[in-house]
């Protein structure tokens, strides 16, 4: 009876390990973040981890961690130059169009839930990018061309990502508190790889696997 209580390996220490290693994946990730320009590679890792480790039950989160950013830290860099300058424009235009709405002009304020509605395609769209970039060996333009496909093959699954990560930012930004940091990055990106793992595994192909071979960690 006090074995299987103690056991490591028992359904609470599992769950204990889990969270655990939530926490420490971001933390880990915050870190990484830090010099902006590794928000791509960094994000990235933390979905692979998590997916890879926290969903899949494989060992060293933080080894895996950083063994995908090194793997892929050029590419997501790159990508990071391209999408944040992007995104901070679009972020400046929507508070501009905020602050006009809010006189009262009705079609202010239609441009301004229109850009709001519009601006989840482009969050969308980093959502598959990043689990792209975790996952396949591809050039820039393959990667931006394959999520850019994603997004609108699968635009409700891509609005349902682009509003977990809105969730997740407005709750972590809006309350303000220490703690959120040191969880939501990671179980978003928990939370975001059901979806999408659904949809790389179908972009997989496992035809070239035989049925008594073993196969990657993703795809069991």
């Amino acid at each position: 009876m006090f074995h299987q209580i103690f056991n490591p390996e028992n359904g609470f220490f599992s769950s204990i390990s889990k969270f655990m290693d939530i926490v420490g994946l971001s933390v880990v990730w915050l870190i990484a973040c830090l010099p902006v320009i590794t928000i791509g590679p960094a994000t990235a890792a933390l979905y692979y981890s998590v997916v890879k480790c926290v969903r899949r039950d494989e060992k060293h989160p933080y080894r895996n961690f950083w063994r995908s950013f090194q793997t892929n830290w050029k590419m997501g860099s790159l990508l990071t130059l391209l999408c944040l300058p992007a995104g901070i424009f679009l972020y400046w235009e929507h508070g501009m169009l905020r602050t006009l709405a809010s006189g009262g002009d009705k079609v202010l304020m239609g441009s301004y839930i229109a850009m709001t509605l519009l601006l989840l395609l482009p969050i969308g769209f980093l959502c598959w990018l990043l689990p792209l970039l975790s996952r396949f060996e591809s050039s820039l333009g393959g990667l931006l061309w394959n999520a850019f496909l994603l997004t609108f093959r699968y635009l409700p699954v891509s609005i349902a990502l682009a509003l977990l990560i809105f969730l997740s930012v407005t709750l972590t930004t809006a309350l303000w508190f220490f703690l959120l940091f040191a969880v939501t990055p990671a179980v978003t990106a928990l939370l975001a790889s059901f979806p999408v793992e659904r949809v790389l595994k179908k972009c997989t192909c496992t035809d070239s696997f035989q049925e008594n071979e073993d196969k990657p960690w993703y795809l069991k």
